[in-house]
C-alpha cells in the first residue's frame, strides 16, 4: 500500500510541476520515460522501455537471417564492435533439427568472410552503426570461451527477454558465435541479432 502511494504521489508532483511538455530520460535505468500529453486525447503518460526508446530514436538495429547447414557441420559468425558498447539480444534456432552455439570474444581471423547486412529499427536514420558481422570468417584461434548453449529441434537459444538474454560487448572488440549442427542431417538454422549502442 505504501508503495502504491508513494508511485500516485510520484506521479501527482510529476503533473503540477508544469513538466507536461518535457521529455524525461534516465540514463543508465531500466525505464526512458517520456511524459507528454499532447499525443492523446486523454493526456496519458506514455512509459517506453529503454530499448524501445532506443528505436525511436534510430539507435536500435537488427539482422533477421537463416541458412543451410549440412549435417554435423560449423559456421562461425564474427562480430566487430564499434567504439560503443553494444547491448545484443542474440537469438538461434534449429528449424530442422538440435544446435548448440559457443561464444568467444577475443577471436583471431586470418578473413573475415562476407559481410553480413543488418538495419535499423528506425527506417527514418541510416542503417549502420559502426558494428559490423561476417559469416563464415577464417578462424586462427577461437579466443576465450564466454557461454554455450544448446538446444532440440525448433527450440531457441537466447529468448526475447532482455533482462534474461543480453549480453553487453565492450567497444572496439571482436566475438565469434560459432553454432554447430548437432544433427546428422542438413539443418535450416535462424540466426537474429537485435541491439542498441550506448556510449562507452
Amino acid at each position: 500500500m505504501r508503495k502504491l502511494m508513494f508511485v500516485i504521489i510520484s506521479l501527482f508532483l510529476l503533473l503540477i510541476s508544469g513538466c507536461s511538455d518535457t521529455n524525461i530520460s534516465i540514463v543508465d535505468q531500466p525505464l526512458d520515460v517520456n511524459i507528454t500529453s499532447q499525443n492523446y486525447e486523454d493526456g496519458a503518460i506514455i512509459i517506453t522501455d529503454f530499448a524501445h526508446a532506443k528505436a525511436h530514436d534510430g539507435e536500435h538495429f537488427y539482422k533477421r537471417d537463416y541458412f543451410t547447414l549440412a549435417g554435423s557441420s560449423t559456421l562461425d559468425v564474427i562480430i566487430y564492435t564499434s567504439n560503443k558498447t553494444a547491448h545484443m539480444l542474440p537469438q538461434f534456432i534449429g528449424n530442422s533439427g538440435a544446435i548448440s552455439v559457443i561464444l568467444y570474444s577475443d577471436t583471431n581471423v586470418s578473413n573475415n568472410g562476407t559481410l553480413v547486412p543488418y538495419y535499423n529499427s528506425n527506417f527514418n536514420y541510416n542503417d549502420t552503426n559502426g558494428l559490423t558481422i561476417y559469416r563464415a570468417p577464417t578462424v586462427v584461434s577461437v579466443g576465450n570461451e564466454r557461454g554455450k548453449n544448446y538446444a532440440g529441434q525448433a527450440q531457441k537459444i537466447s529468448g526475447e527477454i532482455r533482462g534474461n538474454s543480453e549480453i553487453i560487448l565492450k567497444p572496439n572488440s571482436i566475438y565469434m558465435f560459432r553454432i554447430n549442427n548437432e544433427a546428422a542431417t542438413t539443418n535450416i538454422i535462424t540466426c537474429n541479432f537485435d541491439w542498441y549502442d550506448q556510449e562507452p
